[in-house]
C-alpha cells in the first residue's frame, strides 16, 4: 500500500513543480513515482515467487 501512497505523493509533487516551474521539485515527484512503481514490481515478484513455491 506504500507503494500507491509513494506514487501519489510524486505525482503531486511533480504536478506542483510543473506548475510553479521548479524543476528540482518535479524531478523529486518523477524519483518519488519511479521509487514506488518499483517496490510494487518487487512485491508482485515476490509473491509471485512464493505462489511457485507453494
Amino acid at each position: 500500500m506504500d507503494e500507491k501512497v509513494d506514487q501519489a505523493k510524486g505525482e503531486i509533487k511533480e504536478q506542483t513543480g510543473r506548475v510553479t516551474g521548479d524543476e528540482s521539485l518535479e524531478q523529486e515527484g518523477k524519483v518519488d513515482q519511479a521509487e514506488g512503481k518499483a517496490e510494487e514490481s518487487w512485491d508482485k515478484a515476490k509473491d509471485a515467487a512464493k505462489d511457485i513455491t507453494r
